[in-house]
């Protein structure tokens, strides 16, 4: 089992300025920790064979040749070892003198890439290469070129060298790549490591690349700078390893899932240089070393402020244009409800209105706690918002005897003849006030179709609809953390700490007896297994694979694996509830709108080749 992962690594070996022969030990050495945990991919630094801070002395041919010969047993070393590495070092050529990196592979040099783009002190000691060229060794031609691309055999991996600061200025070829190998000679500074990770985080995002940077260190001379050996594995801007300056860390390798690489189609424009690279196989006993986020959808929660900003201000825009005087919704108590209405209120801070115009139902029935009860009663009031309690008990009890359903039945009409009327009320007092009603279901629930067809489901805008469920807690959390007001922040924290339910069962001795995760499964699997099932597209073993890594120790194996199949199951079957919601903001990057989202159809099935038991 792979999954589309590539193990990338890059060394920084402790160097003898000007000792080729040195080095090379040492450069061997780390080749073999390379091949010991499995590495693709092997990066050195620049000019490590010779060190970079030689100065004149690459002009001297005892150098040169020392480099060539010291290539040739690294060349010899590397025989039945299929791992792709990159080594810098110094090339004389025509009369000129290349800083190169040497693509070397199971005892064979794959091609010599040159660095063109030479800062005033560089082109003292080296020179560019104008065209490609080819270079004698051993009696065979190794090409020597400026740009190429390295494809594996699979087709969807792509790399490309920049060296130094060239990848912020990429070349076409580097463009088309999906990782990038990025050594450099610089020399250290205060905060550099700080803003090299910066950098190369946001050109990492913006290209949706990999990218493997790795900086010469240990060894080389002081004269006028010191070198710090740092290093850095990423994946679309996100850090996955890292080698701190002066650290005595010889090696640093991480897994990076090229499936979620852009790259671009290779042009056969002789840029293309064919490689087979060992990829891990996990079912080896193979540790995997990605970063996986538990909670994908947001990985920086100073951001949850926005995600309130985007909500408000998507419903004042709704409700200006409605001509509505009234928002109003159903104020159960619970998350959703509860994040809905402190949008509600921030979208009437937005258009300049009293919080009065919002109308807030509590609708209690059989299965209401009487803490549910309290807690919507209480932040309607500490908010002064408009409130009303309407009980449907007789309404739903009459709704029963209507159709000849036993009240004792504890079924889906039992539970959804709740959710609808309730809808009917809050749609009738909205025509009643010139109002809109607002609505209250997440993003978790649309995937799951936990919500009543044609009851909770319905709304005239739903501010929640592309928010998960996880988030709707964070945000909820958040607000009370940052509110000034101790008697609303109190109330906030005890409905995170409710136990999430939609309280259509009878409570037993006054508690909640009916838990959504204790049915479905816990909402935090289910929100990971829609991030990577509808924006990854990642397939069924690929998602149980990465979950049992991101929940190891919070949650079983037997957890997991029931609740995706739950999830499997759930998912595709109630598109057709989703196909038909109401409009709301798209505040995180998964939507399920029918219009603009995430999109199936509503009668299709799919087989996951995935048998879970």
């Amino acid at each position: 089992m792979n999954f589309d992962f590539i193990r990338l690594a890059c060394a920084v070996p402790k160097i003898a300025t000007g000792n080729c022969e040195i080095n090379a030990k040492a450069i061997m050495s780390q080749i073999t920790d390379g091949e010991k945990v499995g590495a693709s991919i092997l990066a050195f630094p620049e000019l490590c064979l010779s060190g970079s801070t030689c100065g004149d002395f690459f002009s001297q041919s005892a150098l040169l040749n020392q480099a060539l010969s010291a290539l040739e047993k690294i060349v010899d070393f590397t025989r039945g070892k299929d791992l792709l590495i990159f080594m810098g070092m110094p090339l004389a050529f025509e009369n000129r003198v290349l800083n190169v990196m040497a693509a070397i592979q199971n005892g064979e040099i794959k091609s010599f890439l040159v660095k063109n783009r030479l800062s005033p002190t560089e082109k003292r000691n080296f020179s560019p290469l104008p065209n490609p060229g080819e270079i004698e060794i051993r009696g065979k031609m190794i090409p020597i070129l400026s740009r190429g691309i390295f494809r594996h055999i699979n087709g969807k991996i792509k790399i490309a060298l920049a060296f130094d600061d060239e990848i912020f200025h990429p070349a076409r070829h580097q463009k088309l790549a999906n990782i990038i190998v990025n050594p450099a000679a610089s020399p250290y500074r205060v905060g550099k490591f700080r803003d090299t990770t910066l950098a190369l985080s946001a050109m990492g995002e913006k290209m949706s690349q990999a990218c493997l940077f790795v900086n010469c260190g240990d060894g080389e001379s002081t004269t006028d700078f010191t070198y710090a050996g740092e290093g850095l594995i990423l994946e679309n801007g996100s850090v996955l390893g890292e080698k701190q300056p002066f650290s005595t860390d010889k090696l640093i390798f991480a897994d990076v899932d090229f499936s979620r690489l852009k790259g671009q189609p290779v042009r056969d424009d002789g840029l293309e240089i064919p490689v087979t690279l060992p990829l891990p196989d996990f079912s080896r006993g193979i540790t995997f070393t990605g970063k996986v986020e538990k909670n994908p959808f947001l990985q920086d929660e100073s951001l949850l402020n926005e995600a309130l900003l985007i909500q408000s201000h998507g419903l004042a825009k709704r409700f200006s244009h409605c001509g509505a005087v009234s928002m109003v919704l159903g104020l159960s108590g619970g998350l959703d409800s509860t994040l809905a209405l402190l949008v509600c209120c921030e979208a009437a801070k937005l258009l300049g209105l009293e919080t009065s115009s919002i109308l807030a139902i509590s609708m209690p029935c059989f299965g209401t706690s009487q803490r549910t009860k309290n807690n919507a009663h209480d932040l309607a009031l500490a908010l002064n918002v408009d409130f009303r309690q309407i009980s449907i008990k007789e309404a739903v009890l009459q709704h029963f005897r209507d159709i000849g359903h036993d009240e004792n039945l504890h079924n889906s009409v039992y539970e959804n003849s709740q959710a609808r009327e309730r809808t009917q009320i809050l749609m009738d007092v909205a025509n009643g006030c010139n109002g809109i009603v607002v609505g209250t279901g997440d993003l978790s629930e649309a995937a799951l179709g936990w919500a009543t067809f044609n009851g909770d489901s319905i709304s005239m805008y739903n501010v929640n609809g592309s928010v998960p469920k996880t988030l709707v807690k964070k945000i909820v959390s958040h607000y009370a953390e940052n509110c000034e007001n101790p008697k609303i922040a109190s109330i906030l924290k005890d409905i995170v700490a409710t136990p999430i339910s939609p309280e259509l069962l009878p409570p037993e001795k006054g508690e909640i007896t009916q838990s959504t995760e204790e049915i479905l499964g816990p909402y935090e699997l289910h929100d990971f297994f829609l991030w990577h099932f509808c924006k990854n597209g990642f397939s069924p073993e690929k998602i149980l694979f990465l979950a049992e890594k991101a929940f190891a120790g919070e949650f079983s194996q037997k957890t997991i694996t029931c609740t995706l199949d739950i999830f499997l199951k759930r998912f595709p079957a109630q598109q057709f509830k989703r196909s038909c919601s109401s409009d709301c903001p798209a505040v995180f990057p998964l939507s399920l709108s029918p219009r603009a989202g995430y999109q199936i159809p509503s009668d299709g099935k799919i087989d996951f080749g995935l048998s879970i038991k």
